[in-house]
């Protein structure tokens, strides 16, 4: 179904909507205008914008409709607000008295004004939306740039931009791996237009070709798995998004009340949603009003730098919104809910599934696939030697050399003690046993066959480690019964370390590609390059 994005402006007591393309964006403005000679009485004037002359209008007077701004209301919402509109290469102004959203909208929600009076051409249909608590009026531009004595200024070829500063590139190397790891940071176009969006008094900036809507947060379900600044799941238009908290990403304390609103955040592999408080202004930054970040500011990667301050005094944040979609946690939940909301929505009775998990510790707990292990044992008191270091050594089990590998060391926490358990997974090459704290037990899930979907974050990662590339999101069943659990594929992860260690003895390596070997065997097996990529937050996947 095709959905059309509509920015909504409030003028007085009326909410108007217009395509959200054509808003370029909302400025306030002091300045004087400049009267225009001959113009019709809802002409305001010329008003200059970066020392270019914009001819402006009040879309009040022009609509009729009655001025209700309160003298006392907040100074940042309402007042001499500028919202500059481009259509068909031509640009003017018109005075509102705030942003209040951005919508996605269907066909369905777009009503036509049956009417034979003239004004009705400007606002042709009514949009209803369930962020509007009353019909809003969409604004016709044609008819409106078409307006006798509508005087407006033809686009003018910018200068090119500057040449984007060289790309940061750092570089991480330790002795135990030759792996190379680059950032590269793009600055944003001089002519970005941000949405200005407030989370708990806290301003920030996100890029508007970021946003796809913004929308009245509806009841929240809440997570089931702890992913930092994860809040849960929210409904919007028949779909699943995952929520998060903007203060946590980008280091700062949780909020502490529910967002009354989110922004829906895509990219090319799914969409998230911010909890925020409300939209403060749309339009592009002033010259000279992006700066950096100060040495030493307490936020993460995420924030990129400022746009000046607000009427609180508190700077205003630029959130990269292509960082926070790289993020593996907010990635993968991002591929996994356009997945699931790909499905369709009205299903027949299918057949059912019982899924089975085995939940262990290892240092923090974990899950796997049942299917995916041969046997659980407890650990083997003695074993017999072998001659690659990635393996403990080796033991017989019905018949069958197992490879015995520490889990926990591998992820970076503590060696399995004494009492440890083995769970055992075939590659296909042979067994490989897992040694763990302990295996806490089975959990049985019945849902749907066609309810299952399984992420990997070797999807999106390509040719990462053998750890990482093991790492799975899973979504079970629908509606309430929806469960979404984090995993870790022992059978994965012991073919790809028995591929290793095939490779390392492989006739015929000379003693350089021998060396090399060597040390990808360390960078697999390490405590601190299994860490470095871990957090304890969440089990295997987001976290082990």
């Amino acid at each position: 179904m095709n959905r059309l994005t509509l920015g909504v402006l409030r003028v007085g007591d009326t909410e108007l909507a217009l395509e959200a393309d054509a808003l370029r964006e909302v400025i306030r403005t002091d300045t004087p205008l400049a009267p225009l000679p001959l113009a019709p009485a809802w002409s305001l004037g010329s008003l200059l914008v970066r020392g270019q002359p914009l001819p402006a209008i009040d879309l009040g007077r022009l609509l009729a409709l009655p001025a209700s701004v309160a003298a006392d209301a907040d100074p940042d919402t309402v007042g001499n607000l500028m919202a500059i509109l481009q259509h068909r290469g031509r640009r003017i102004a018109m005075r509102v008295s705030a942003v209040t959203d951005v919508l996605s909208v269907t066909p369905a929600q777009l009503h036509d004004l049956d009417s034979g009076h003239h004004r009705h051409a400007l606002i042709p249909q009514t949009v209803t939306h369930e962020s509007l608590d009353r019909p809003a009026y969409r604004l016709d531009l044609e008819a409106l740039f078409a307006l006798d004595g509508m005087a407006a200024v033809h686009d003018v070829p910018s200068a090119p931009p500057e040449a984007p500063r060289a790309a940061t590139e750092t570089t991480e190397t330790t002795e135990t791996t030759e792996t190379t790891e680059t950032t590269k940071t793009t600055e944003p176009p001089a002519d970005t237009s941000w949405l200005h969006i407030e989370c708990e008094r806290l301003p920030l900036a996100v890029a508007t070709e970021a946003v796809q809507e913004v929308a009245r947060c509806g009841a929240l379900t809440p997570p089931s798995l702890t992913v930092p600044g994860y809040l849960g799941e929210v409904s919007l238009h028949a779909a699943t998004l995952p929520l998060f908290d903007p203060r946590v990403l980008i280091g700062l304390p949780a909020r502490r009340e529910p967002p009354s609103h989110l922004v829906v955040i895509t990219g090319d592999r799914g969409r998230v949603a911010l909890a925020v408080d409300r939209v403060i202004a749309l339009g592009a930054s002033a010259d000279g009003q992006r700066q950096p970040l100060a040495p030493g500011a307490p936020y993460s990667e995420l924030v990129v730098g400022t746009l000046g301050t607000r009427g609180n005094g508190a700077e205003t944040l630029i959130l990269a919104a292509d960082r926070l979609l790289d993020l593996a946690d907010v990635d993968a939940l991002a591929r996994l809910h356009q997945a699931l909301n790909a499905q369709p929505a009205a299903r027949r009775q299918r057949e059912r599934q019982r899924f089975a998990f085995v939940h262990f510790d290892c240092g923090t707990p974990y899950t796997a696939r049942l299917e995916t292990l041969a046997g659980v044992e407890a650990a083997p008191r003695e074993r017999a030697p072998t001659a690659d270091e990635t393996f403990l050594g080796t033991w017989r089990w019905h018949g069958q050399s197992v490879s015995l590998v520490d889990l926990g060391r591998l992820l970076g926490h503590a060696p399995a003690g004494d009492d440890a358990q083995l769970l055992i997974a075939d590659s296909g090459q042979g067994l490989v046993g897992f040694l763990v704290a302990a295996a806490r037990g089975i959990e049985y899930i019945e849902a749907p066959v066609e309810s299952h979907v399984t992420r990997w974050r070797g999807d999106a990662k390509p040719g990462v480690g053998a750890v990482e590339a093991a790492k799975q999101l899973v979504a079970i069943g629908e509606g309430d019964e929806r469960r979404l659990l984090s995993l870790i594929c022992l059978r994965t992860l012991a073919r790809h370390l028995q591929a290793a260690a095939a490779d390392r003895t492989r006739p015929g390596l000379t003693a350089a590609e021998r060396a090399t070997a060597g040390r990808q065997r360390q960078a697999l097996t390490s405590p601190a390059s299994s860490a470095s990529t871990a957090s304890t937050a969440s089990a295997a996947y987001l976290g082990g």
